[in-house]
């Protein structure tokens, strides 16, 4: 919530969650909301789901918003992101370790992430799921 004139605000959150009961209800959500004059509010969500071995029921819920109230030149961006992927059984040592390094980076990526463009930001976390998702064919895989 960003209610100062002039201000910048972002607010980024990152989630890795590991699912290996029956039931996976995984909500990943997003609000910028502002009220203000010539002010930019961005609310940055990126959850990753892990479903390990058998999960019988998987409701994940990705929710964004972006509200001006009043706001005049103003910039309100909110992005949700939720990448749900299945795997067999648990990652190896190895992949493991990969998705380890993978998650700094992101982590490395949320601290700098005010600097950017709008227009960018999308296309780095599909570079973040991509490379996820390529550890993860690759360790099931083997």
């Amino acid at each position: 919530m960003n209610t100062v004139d002039g201000s910048v605000r972002y607010d980024v959150s990152f989630a890795l969650v590991w699912a290996d009961e029956d039931t996976a209800l995984n909500r990943n959500e997003a609000y910028a909301l502002a009220g203000c004059r010539d002010c930019t509010t961005v609310a940055v969500a990126f959850q990753v789901v892990l479903l390990v071995g058998s999960v019988d029921v998987v409701v994940p819920e990705n929710i964004a918003a972006a509200v001006n109230y009043a706001c005049v030149e103003c910039v309100t961006y909110a992005l949700a992101t939720q990448l749900v992927v299945s795997l067999p059984g648990p990652l190896s040592d190895d992949g493991t370790r990969q998705l380890a390094a993978i998650w700094a980076d992101l982590q490395a990526f949320g601290e700098q992430i005010e600097g950017l463009p709008l227009a960018e930001l999308r296309g780095r976390l599909t570079q973040f799921e991509q490379r996820i998702l390529t550890v993860v064919r690759q360790d099931s895989a083997s």
